[in-house]
């Protein structure tokens, strides 16, 4: 249910107008993405981190989002798996493209995300790449990177 929650709230920020947050990238099997829009919404002890790519359409979208199971108080490091524990968090990229949306979420890893909290804004980022699974056919899996990702 928190997925789909993510979803919503991924495409929902696609509408948003505003200037490319051109500081916030991210990298898909080498294709370079830069945010247009950049939000974080913290609800229920949980909090996501979503980024919507330049160039949205209500046809093409790609998106990437940070969902922390604990939402951070302060600058931290938590573990990126698929446990669903406290204090950790998981990673989901997504895309539409016409009719057909994907989605690609982490699984069990030994990476961290460095979330940091300054002047009012939350970013995100990871050292090296996480692979990234389909959830719905785990074999089609895509090569995650990530520049920084902050809030607008």
């Amino acid at each position: 249910m928190f997925f789909f929650g993510c979803i919503v709230i991924l495409f929902s920020s696609c509408s948003k107008s505003g200037s490319s947050n051109s500081s916030s990238n991210w990298s898909v099997n080498g294709t370079n993405y830069t945010a247009a829009t950049v939000t974080y919404i913290a609800t229920g002890g949980e909090a996501n981190l979503s980024a919507a790519a330049t160039g949205q359409t209500a046809t093409y979208a790609n998106g990437l989002v940070f969902t922390f199971l604990t939402s951070p108080v302060s600058s931290e490091q938590v573990l990126i798996t698929d446990s669903m524990d406290p204090n950790t968090a998981f990673v989901t990229v997504t895309k539409l493209s016409g009719t057909t949306f994907t989605s690609y979420m982490s699984g069990t890893s030994n990476t961290k995300v460095s979330i940091n909290l300054a002047n009012n804004k939350v970013s995100a980022t990871f050292s090296g790449s996480l692979w990234l699974h389909n959830v719905t056919n785990y074999s089609d899996s895509v090569k995650l990177t990530v520049g920084k990702i902050t809030q607008n």
